[in-house]
C-alpha cells in the first residue's frame, strides 16, 4: 500500500469516528483506545477497521491460527470480521467469543482474557534505536536532567541559543533523570537499576513529547511532513499527545504513567464543559455554573493524527526506518 492510499485511509476512519457518537464521548474514546493497545500484532488501522465491526472483541486470529495456536475451533455459524492484508486484498479473522476449546486445547491465555494484567520491560535496542533515529533523522536533540523536578518527566522545546545544540537540530527534548543507555553501558549492561529513572518511564515521556512535534502542535518547518495544528487548546493537545504515549506504551506491552495521566485529562474535560467547545475558562465560578452542555463529550480530536504519530514512533524503534522528513 502506497503512503498516497495509507494517507486517505487515514482521513477516511478520522472522518468516520468524528461523526460516531460514540467516539465523541471520553468512555467511547478510551474504549477505543484500549481496543487498539490489546491487538499490537495488526496495524492500528486494522485495528480501527476491527473496533467498528466488533468493539468489545478480545482476541482475533484467523481459522488456521486459532487451531494452531491454541488449539479451538471456529463456531461454524461465526461471522468473520474483515482486515486488510499485507501484499493481498481482504483476511478473514474470528473473535475469541467466535471460537470453542478444541481436544487438548487449553483455556485462553491471561495476555488474551486480561493482557494489562501484568507489566514488561522496554527492550534496550528499541530505546536505543528510537533516540537514535530522533536525533540523526528526525533532528531532535535529547538531553537527559536529574534536577527535573519528580513528576515533571520532561518537555519539548524548538531549539535555541539556551540549549547549547548544533543548529542542525530543529528542537530538543529534555527528559528527566540521567542517559538511560549510558547507566546501562557503565554497569555492564547489567541492568538499569541504577537510573533515577527507569527506561520504560523514558519512554514514555519520549513518546509524549514526539506526539506533541509529530501531530503539529508546535508548528512545522519546510523539511516537516506534518502538517501545522497550532490552534488547539491545551486540553486538546495533551489528549492527544498521551493517546500516543498510551497506545505506544500499550502496544510494546508497558504499562505507563501515561494512562494514568489520558485518563486525568478526560475526567477533567467530563469535569469542566469550558473543555469541551474550547470556550476560555470563566472568570468566576457564577459564570462557570451558568454554563450548560454535555460533560462526556470528548474535546475535538484528530484520530487520524494520533494514529499517524503512533505509527511512527513504533517505527522509529525497529531496524531500516527510513524518515518521512524532506532532506534539506
Amino acid at each position: 500500500m502506497s503512503s498516497s492510499e495509507e494517507l486517505d485511509d487515514a482521513q477516511s476512519l478520522n472522518a468516520l469516528y468524528q461523526r460516531a457518537r460514540r467516539l465523541h464521548t471520553t468512555a467511547g474514546y478510551r474504549a477505543f483506545l484500549d481496543f487498539l493497545a490489546r491487538l499490537p500484532q495488526y496495524s492500528l488501522f486494522n485495528c480501527a477497521l476491527l473496533h467498528i465491526q466488533r468493539p468489545g472483541a478480545l482476541y482475533f486470529a484467523t481459522r488456521s491460527q486459532w487451531r494452531r495456536d491454541f488449539r479451538r475451533h471456529v463456531e461454524a455459524a461465526a461471522r468473520p470480521c474483515v482486515i486488510l492484508q499485507p501484499f493481498g486484498p481482504v483476511l478473514f479473522v474470528f473473535a475469541a467469543g467466535a471460537t470453542v476449546r478444541g481436544d487438548g486445547g487449553a483455556a485462553l491465555p491471561k495476555r488474551i482474557t486480561n493482557p494489562f494484567a501484568v507489566g514488561g520491560d522496554l527492550s534496550p535496542a528499541v530505546w536505543n534505536r528510537t533516540c537514535t533515529h530522533a536525533e540523526t533523522q528526525e533532528r531532535v536533540k535529547l538531553q537527559f536532567d536529574p534536577r527535573l523536578a519528580q513528576g515533571y518527566g520532561g518537555f519539548i522545546a524548538p531549539n535555541g541559543p539556551r540549549f547549547n545544540v548544533p543548529d542542525s537540530f530543529t528542537h530538543v527534548i529534555t527528559l528527566q533523570g540521567r542517559d538511560t543507555a549510558q547507566v546501562a553501558q557503565s554497569s555492564g549492561g547489567a541492568t538499569l537499576e541504577h537510573a533515577s529513572v527507569s527506561i520504560e518511564e523514558q519512554y514514555g515521556i519520549l513518546t509524549h513529547e514526539l506526539a506533541h512535534l509529530f501531530c503539529g502542535h508546535l508548528g512545522t518547518a519546510d523539511s516537516d511532513w506534518w502538517r501545522p495544528r497550532t490552534t488547539l487548546s491545551k486540553a486538546q493537545r495533551e489528549i492527544e499527545a498521551e493517546s500516543v504515549a498510551y497506545l505506544v506504551c500499550r502496544r510494546a506491552g508497558l504499562h505507563s504513567y501515561s494512562e494514568r495521566y489520558l485518563r486525568g485529562h478526560l475526567m477533567q474535560s467530563e469535569a469542566d464543559p469550558t473543555l469541551q467547545s474550547g470556550a476560555p475558562v470563566p472568570a468566576s465560578a457564577e459564570a462557570s455554573a451558568q454554563l450548560s452542555g454535555d460533560c462526556d463529550t470528548l474535546p475535538q480530536i484528530s484520530v487520524e493524527a494520533v494514529l499517524e504519530a503512533t505509527k511512527y514512533i513504533e517505527q522509529m524503534g525497529q531496524t531500516g526506518f527510513a524518515s518521512k522528513r524532506t532532506v534539506t
